[in-house]
Protein backbone atom coordinates (compact mmCIF):
# COMPACT_ATOMS: atom_id res chain seq x y z
CA UNK A 1 0.00 0.00 0.00
CA UNK A 2 1.40 3.33 -1.01
CA UNK A 3 1.93 6.19 1.36
CA UNK A 4 -0.52 8.37 -0.55
CA UNK A 5 -3.27 5.80 0.09
CA UNK A 6 -2.43 5.85 3.79
CA UNK A 7 -2.65 9.64 3.95
CA UNK A 8 -5.86 9.60 1.90
CA UNK A 9 -7.38 7.14 4.35
CA UNK A 10 -6.35 9.34 7.25
CA UNK A 11 -7.93 12.33 5.52
CA UNK A 12 -11.18 10.40 5.03
CA UNK A 13 -11.19 9.33 8.66
CA UNK A 14 -10.43 12.84 9.90
CA UNK A 15 -13.09 14.51 7.77
CA UNK A 16 -15.79 11.93 8.38
CA UNK A 17 -14.87 11.70 12.05
CA UNK A 18 -15.19 15.42 12.57
CA UNK A 19 -18.57 15.53 10.82
CA UNK A 20 -19.82 12.48 12.72
CA UNK A 21 -18.53 13.87 16.01
CA UNK A 22 -20.33 17.15 15.51
CA UNK A 23 -23.56 15.39 14.55
CA UNK A 24 -23.43 12.87 17.40
CA UNK A 25 -22.71 15.57 19.97
CA UNK A 26 -25.63 17.60 18.67
CA UNK A 27 -23.47 20.69 18.26
CA UNK A 28 -25.33 22.11 15.26
CA UNK A 29 -23.74 25.54 15.49
CA UNK A 30 -20.28 24.03 15.23
CA UNK A 31 -21.45 21.80 12.39
CA UNK A 32 -22.78 24.77 10.45
CA UNK A 33 -19.51 26.59 10.99
CA UNK A 34 -17.03 23.82 10.08
CA UNK A 35 -18.81 21.41 7.70
CA UNK A 36 -17.05 22.92 4.71
CA UNK A 37 -13.63 22.44 6.31
CA UNK A 38 -14.40 18.78 6.91
CA UNK A 39 -15.51 18.36 3.30
CA UNK A 40 -12.28 20.00 2.11
CA UNK A 41 -10.31 17.46 4.12
CA UNK A 42 -12.28 14.64 2.49
CA UNK A 43 -11.71 16.18 -0.96
CA UNK A 44 -8.00 16.32 -0.17
CA UNK A 45 -8.15 12.57 0.38
CA UNK A 46 -9.77 12.15 -3.03
CA UNK A 47 -6.99 14.22 -4.63
CA UNK A 48 -4.36 12.05 -2.92
CA UNK A 49 -6.03 8.91 -4.27
CA UNK A 50 -6.05 10.44 -7.76
CA UNK A 51 -2.32 11.23 -7.50
CA UNK A 52 -1.64 7.68 -6.35
CA UNK A 53 -3.57 6.26 -9.32
CA UNK A 54 -1.72 8.59 -11.70
CA UNK A 55 1.62 7.45 -10.34
CA UNK A 56 0.62 3.80 -10.77
CA UNK A 57 -0.45 4.43 -14.37
CA UNK A 58 2.83 6.19 -15.16
CA UNK A 59 4.81 3.32 -13.63
CA UNK A 60 2.89 0.81 -15.77
CA UNK A 61 3.59 2.88 -18.90
CA UNK A 62 7.27 3.06 -17.96
CA UNK A 63 7.45 -0.71 -17.43
CA UNK A 64 5.71 -1.34 -20.75
CA UNK A 65 8.04 0.99 -22.62
CA UNK A 66 11.05 -0.60 -20.96
CA UNK A 67 9.83 -4.06 -22.00
CA UNK A 68 9.03 -2.82 -25.51
CA UNK A 69 12.48 -1.23 -25.96
CA UNK A 70 14.18 -4.44 -24.82
CA UNK A 71 12.31 -6.47 -27.47
CA UNK A 72 13.31 -3.99 -30.20
CA UNK A 73 16.95 -4.14 -29.10
CA UNK A 74 17.06 -7.94 -29.46
CA UNK A 75 16.48 -7.83 -33.25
Amino acid sequence: MGMLKVFAGLAFLAGAGSIAGMILNGDWGLLMKFWDDALLIICGGVVLLAFDKLILILEEIRNYLKKFSETIGKD
